[in-house]
């Protein structure tokens, strides 16, 4: 295998990765805000509702910073 092969591989990982963890998060503040408006009752925690932007900024920041490095790596052969 060669390096671009497995550079483009890892970006794919990446990529896939950084889009169930978004999914995720946006599933988890979609169903506690509905919770929280329509008193559905379902028992979700509400902190998700102020930590979900935070943590897809910092999976956004981990993505880019893994690119980064994929990029120096990439370069250097």
């Amino acid at each position: 295998m060669s390096y671009q092969q497995f550079l483009d591989r890892q970006h794919k990982a990446i990529n896939i990765i950084f889009g169930l963890f978004v999914a995720l998060l946006s599933l988890m503040w979609i169903a506690t805000a509905a919770d929280w408006l329509f008193a559905l009752g379902w028992g979700w925690d509400r902190q998700i509702l102020w930590l979900a932007p935070p943590m897809m900024a910092f999976a956004a920041l981990v993505r880019f910073c893994a690119f980064a490095i994929f990029k120096f790596v990439g370069s250097n052969f």
